[in-house]
């Protein structure tokens, strides 16, 4: 698939620089970013333990907690010198950005503080994150170097969901194919033939990762509005292939007394709604509150998941077990709703 950039890379920076002399202005007099602000020292408040180390978690070190403390507040410096000089949408852009910092931060404390042992590689991603606003603090007066930081930070976050796509694709797979009463060789032989059909999808999501040349915000919101087009299909395309080649390669015929092929069509509709909403439930942890034609796409996606549920509740066939399965997913869609109204 070609990517889905036209090159203006020349006439994209020469725009940029224009900016400069039009972007900065005097310290605010709303003070934009004084509730974010307060919303990001409540992420890192939190009521230390007994030992007086804050809960990130029993094997999270000490050591970790205090680099924390220390991002921290060199974030929150760079944040306040950024809400005096810049204006116009700007300032929305970069309120999303850091929002979505401190968003990433509180889900981080939270998983830490249930199973601390899985957290350390998204502690130090955080941080990587936080740092990269740090090092704008000799650059609060260049709105281009402002720019350039929260494009690459949707590029780094644009990259880490499509790694979840591939990764819900294959362990989808993996799902399936573990249920089929088969052999070891005849799963093979169907991986194989999978492996195939899915080539042309997961192909294309990793050449989604492929980034574009230097841009201003605007022709970036429409770049990412076509990327995630582009991932909604390539990720539903890849899934119905796999229900529709697993139905068409599992011996069915020989096992008809065992199954009944209603609940198996139930079966593959419950696994691909879970699937889609995890990858919905990622994407809402990725849209930035200022964003508002993410936020409308992700309402829309939730209200087509959330059709089809009630659908299929309505089906004569679903058992107690299957129908509980779908409120525990239809409660997760709820929560996405309400995250990102």
């Amino acid at each position: 698939m070609n990517n889905p950039i036209e090159g203006k890379s020349q006439k994209n920076q020469n725009s940029m620089s224009e900016q400069t002399n039009v972007i900065l202005v005097p310290p605010l007099q709303t003070g934009i970013f004084g509730r974010l602000i307060e919303r990001i020292k409540e992420a890192f408040n939190q009521p230390a333990s007994e030992n007086g180390i804050r809960p990130l978690g029993g094997r999270v070190q000490e050591s970790d907690v205090r680099q924390a403390d220390r991002v921290f507040d060199q974030f929150l410096a760079v944040a306040k010198k950024l809400e005096g000089n810049i204006e116009g949408d700007l300032v929305n852009h970069v309120q999303g950005a850091l929002d979505l910092i401190m968003r990433d931060f509180k889900r981080i404390q939270k998983r830490a503080a249930q199973a601390p042992e899985e957290n350390c590689e998204a502690f130090s991603s955080w941080i990587g994150k936080a740092k990269r606003w740090i090092e704008l603090d000799a650059k609060v007066n260049d709105p281009v170097a402002i720019i350039d930081a929260i494009i690459k930070q949707h590029f780094n976050d644009l990259d880490e969901l499509i790694d979840q796509d591939l990764r819900v694709i294959h362990d989808y797979e993996a799902h399936l194919l573990a249920d089929l009463p088969i052999s070891s060789e005849e799963k093979d032989a169907m991986e194989k033939v999978i492996y195939k059909q899915l080539t042309q999808h997961t192909q294309a999501l990793a050449q989604l990762k492929e980034k574009p040349p230097l841009m201003e915000l605007h022709s970036f919101s429409e770049w990412k509005e076509n990327v995630d087009r582009h991932r909604n299909y390539h990720f539903d395309k890849a899934l119905h292939a796999i229900d529709a080649l697993v139905a068409k390669l599992s011996p069915l015929e020989s096992k008809v007394e065992e199954i009944n092929e209603n609940l198996v069509a139930i079966l593959s509709e419950v696994d691909f709604l879970q699937a889609a909403t995890f990858k919905l439930m990622q994407d809402a942890l990725k849209v930035s509150l200022t964003d508002d034609l993410g936020r409308k796409r992700l309402q829309t996606s939730c209200s087509e998941l959330q059709l089809k549920i009630h659908l299929l509740n309505s089906n004569l066939h679903l058992t107690q077990d299957l129908f509980e399965h779908l409120q525990s997913i239809q409660n997760d869609l709820v929560e996405v709703e309400s995250s990102i109204n």
